[in-house]
């Protein structure tokens, strides 16, 4: 992700963090992060796909 500020208009336009939400919410200077820490706080990211793969396994397209 890509967080662009401070603020908007004509004082806005630098970029303020990049990178995984999860960075971006390290960044106090970020008003985007300090949005996405609570959010993170209150729903922490789940790996949904532990192999590190597709979910295609074992699946037939015939």
């Amino acid at each position: 992700m890509i967080d662009l500020g401070p603020e908007g208009g004509d004082k806005g336009g630098e970029v303020i963090a990049v990178g995984t939400p999860e960075y971006v919410a390290e960044n106090s200077q970020s008003y985007t992060g300090q949005y996405l820490k609570q959010v993170l706080q209150q729903y922490p990211p789940t790996n949904h796909n532990k192999n590190g793969g597709n979910n295609y396994a074992n699946s037939n397209t015939d």
